[in-house]
C-alpha cells in the first residue's frame, strides 16, 4: 500500500461524518455566493477554477462510487442487508460485541468480535418475527447507506443553492439566508430522508423465512472492520418457494 493502514483509516473517518466533506464544500463554495456583489470575487474563482474542481472532484469522488455501489445492489444482498441490520440489532440490545456488519449476496458479516453463539441468539430473534409475519429492525440511521445518502443530500442543496445564485443574483441578505438554511435543512431532514432511501432502495423484506447455514470466521478488512470477523451464510426462502 502507498499510504499506510493508519492513513486509510483517517480517511474514512473524515467521509464516515458527512458534515466534514459538506463543510469542506461549503467553505469552497460559500465565498462565491456571498462576494457575487465583489469585482474581484469572479475573476478570483475563475483563475483557481481547475484547483477548485480538483479539490471538489476529490472530496466526493468516493460519495460518488459509493452512490454506484449501492444502487447496484442486487436482491440477494439486499435481503442480506436487511438480516444483517436486524440481527445486528437484536445483538446491541443483548450487549454482544460488535463495531459493524456488511452485507454480500451469500450472507453477511459482521465485525467486532460477536461470538458465534451471540449472533445464532440473535438470528434466533429474527426468525421469530419473520415466522409470525412481524415487521423486523431492519432500518438503521447509522447504516453507511445514510452516510451517503446525506452527504448527497446536503449537496445537492448546496448546488442548488450555488446555481440560483449565480443565476438569479439575489441580495446578499437571502444569498446568506439560503446559505444558512443549507446545513440547518441537512441537519433537520437527513435521518429521515436517509431511512426513506435505505427502506426503498437498498432493502428488501420480501423473504418468508430465514435461517443460518453456517458461521465462520473470516479474514477482517484492515481499513474498514474490526477483529474477529464472522460471516454467517444464510438461506433465505422466498414465497414462491414454499
Amino acid at each position: 500500500m502507498i499510504f499506510g493502514r493508519s492513513f486509510w483509516r483517517l480517511v474514512i473517518r473524515f467521509f464516515a461524518r458527512p458534515i466534514l466533506p459538506f463543510g469542506l464544500d461549503f467553505l469552497v463554495l460559500a465565498p462565491l455566493v456571498l462576494g457575487l456583489d465583489e469585482t474581484g470575487i469572479g475573476p478570483f474563482y475563475l483563475a483557481f477554477s481547475p484547483l477548485i474542481v480538483l479539490t471538489l472532484g476529490v472530496v466526493n469522488l468516493p460519495l460518488t462510487a459509493q452512490v454506484f455501489r449501492l444502487f447496484s445492489m442486487d436482491s440477494a444482498t439486499k435481503r442480506n442487508h436487511a438480516l444483517e441490520h436486524a440481527t445486528i440489532h437484536f445483538l446491541l440490545r443483548n450487549k454482544a460485541r460488535v463495531s459493524g456488519g456488511r452485507a454480500e449476496g451469500t450472507g453477511f458479516r459482521v465485525s467486532g468480535g460477536a461470538k458465534p453463539a451471540d449472533i445464532r441468539k440473535a438470528f434466533t430473534e429474527v426468525e421469530r418475527l419473520i415466522t409470525n409475519r412481524q415487521r423486523i429492525p431492519h432500518i438503521s440511521r447509522h447504516c453507511g447507506s445514510n452516510l451517503v445518502t446525506s452527504l448527497a443530500l446536503a449537496l445537492l442543496l448546496l448546488a442548488v443553492v450555488t446555481a440560483l445564485c449565480l443565476f438569479l443574483h439575489p441580495s446578499l441578505a437571502v444569498r446568506a439566508a439560503l446559505l444558512a438554511g443549507v446545513p440547518i435543512a441537512f441537519i433537520l431532514i437527513r435521518h429521515t430522508v436517509g431511512n426513506s432511501i435505505q427502506a426503498r432502495f437498498f432493502m428488501a423484506t420480501d423473504f418468508v423465512g430465514a435461517t443460518i447455514r453456517s458461521i465462520r470466521d473470516v479474514p477482517l478488512d484492515p481499513v474498514m472492520e474490526r477483529g474477529p470477523v464472522r460471516f454467517v451464510e444464510t438461506l433465505v426462502t422466498l414465497p414462491d418457494a414454499q
